[in-house]
């Protein structure tokens, strides 16, 4: 599941910044409703990560998020939400997004097992 921001003509996971008293987990749930709609889904850790984005170092979790039902979108940034079928051609991040789906498949195939037809390009999140 890949969402379109707004002001961005590209793609990109579900994610954003921890809120003050936020926990991780929280934050994923947040970011993954108000980026998707989804309502019912289930999250499934899959590593913490370190990146270098314009001069600054961030960090965060990236989750898998296996999602059951989605709702209409709401009030946010995100213009429109879709799965696809592999990696969308127009990425906002591409060399980080690659990155870290290469992690996410590794989890989703432990997890699920790799002949299930589980497919992390249409339900990936990256809170």
């Amino acid at each position: 599941m890949f969402c379109r921001h707004k002001n961005r003509r590209s793609w990109e996971s579900p994610g954003g910044r921890r809120e003050t008293g936020e926990s991780v987990l929280q934050t994923a749930r947040r970011e993954l409703y108000e980026e998707t709609g989804a309502v019912r889904y289930e999250l499934i850790p899959v590593s913490p990560y370190r990146m270098r984005a314009d001069g600054e170092e961030t960090c965060g979790m990236l989750f898998f998020a296996e999602i059951h039902e989605l709702s209409g979108l709401p009030g946010s940034e995100i213009a429109e939400v879709r799965g696809f079928d592999g990696m969308p051609e127009s990425l906002t991040y591409r060399d980080v997004q690659a990155t870290l789906m290469e992690r996410v498949m590794t989890v989703v195939n432990r997890h699920f097992g790799p002949s299930d037809g589980a497919d992390a390009s249409k339900t990936g999140s990256q809170p």
